[in-house]
């Protein structure tokens, strides 16, 4: 990484019981050791979630959903999910189309790019395609 500017890292997760959160604020850290600028973002739950109650209504308080201004602001950005959640589940819905619709070409451009992904991990090809898609 240079040493002007620190790069900005975006991490958007979704987590009920907090697994996924604690994977999350790991990669957060390490951006962060990293010397990046991080922004921890839980993607929003779509119906009451009756279990993990107290860890759910503390991230309720603890984070905020991800917005466009978060995704044009980065410059990386870390998706996790847990593993009995995809890419077509209605929590990540609202934060797919985001990115879809910022993804679409602007002048001849697009404002983000999504194609790195479809270079990285099976998990990455996999929501790559979705966002392309």
């Amino acid at each position: 990484m240079a040493m002007g500017n620190p790069t900005h890292v975006l991490v958007v997760f979704y987590s009920r019981c907090g697994t996924t959160e604690k994977l999350a604020l790991a990669a957060a850290v390490g951006a962060v050791q990293a010397r990046a600028n991080i922004r921890l973002r839980r993607l929003p739950d779509v119906r009451e979630v009756t279990e993990c109650g107290e860890q759910v209504a503390r991230m309720k308080k603890e984070y905020v959903a991800p917005a466009e201004a978060d995704v044009l602001w980065a410059d990386a950005i870390i998706f996790l999910l847990p593993p009995d959640l995809d890419t077509s589940s209605p929590q990540c819905a609202a934060y797919l189309d985001l990115l879809r619709r910022l993804n679409k070409p602007v002048g001849g451009e697009s404002v983000v790019r999504l194609n790195d992904a479809a270079e990285a991990t099976c998990h990455g090809r996999g929501i790559a395609s979705a966002l392309l898609s």
